[in-house]
């Protein structure tokens, strides 16, 4: 056999392994650690709007200084356009019920019907005590919003309740005067006894007036007023110059007795 011609390498034929990728490094950007859409320019504003240009605001509110009613015209007073929650409402009828109860038809523009029942006439548009009947004069609308409390089926029901004081003068009944007694009652203006008799007649202090009592003897008259000695009363109530009674009492002044005379 013949020999090998040469001795073997030591080293592989193939190219040693470089140790590192081939592959090129990424060409992409690394994230950044911040957005890169820029802050906003303009806050939100507090209140929507249907229109920015026009800035016409939603809602309903209380127009208290022209028409007293809930508008939604877009045109609130600034102060409530800057609190929208605290007074501006949804609907018109959450404004009129919280702002307007006291009148809620006309406020959400219901014409209110008539009850058929009798009320006090306490606005006076018709002059004196008495009750009206609603469907001759419309009972104001707090009124009828709650029928139960100032509402009544009869008229007599409602001088009852509302005119109990001046009961004739409510039903429209005229009284005639009782005749003159000429007995006599006590004027307390004066602190002396008159008639009850026209004024213009001997000792007449008109008609009795309902809170006085009537006696029978101007004497039993004088007995009421114990802050007048009685033959002063008597006498002056006659039109006479008193008469001293003829007794003696102290004067503690003149440290004396002396006689009524």
């Amino acid at each position: 056999t013949n020999a090998p011609t040469n001795a073997p390498t030591n080293a592989p034929t193939s190219p040693v392994p470089t140790q590192k990728p081939t592959t090129a490094a990424p060409t992409t950007p690394l994230p950044t650690h911040k957005p890169t859409t820029a802050a906003p320019t303009t806050p939100p504003t507090s209140k929507p709007t249907l229109d920015p240009a026009s800035n016409f605001v939603v809602g309903y509110y209380p127009d208290w200084e022209v028409d007293n009613i809930c508008k939604n015209d877009g045109a609130p007073p600034p102060y409530m356009a800057n609190n929208q929650v605290g007074w501006m409402l949804s609907s018109l009828e959450e404004c009129c019920t919280k702002y307007f109860s006291w009148k809620l038809n006309a406020c959400m523009g219901i014409t209110a019907t008539p009850l058929g029942m009798y009320y006090p006439n306490w606005q006076q548009q018709v002059q004196g005590n008495i009750c009206l009947f609603d469907e001759d004069v419309m009972a104001p609308e707090y009124m009828m919003l709650n029928p139960a409390l100032y509402m009544h089926s009869t008229k007599e029901s409602c001088c009852t309740k509302f005119y109990n004081w001046d009961y004739n003068t409510c039903m429209g009944i005229v009284t005639t005067p009782a005749p003159p007694s000429n007995k006599w009652y006590v004027n307390f203006d004066t602190s002396r006894c008159v008639k009850d008799c026209l004024v213009g007649a001997d000792l007449c202090g008109g008609p009795v007036p309902s809170s006085s009592a009537l006696f029978d003897t101007v004497d039993a008259c004088c007995a009421r007023i114990t802050w007048v000695s009685s033959n002063v009363c008597i006498a002056e109530s006659q039109g006479l110059v008193p008469e001293g009674s003829k007794k003696w009492y102290v004067n503690d002044n003149m440290l004396s007795c002396q006689q009524d005379c």
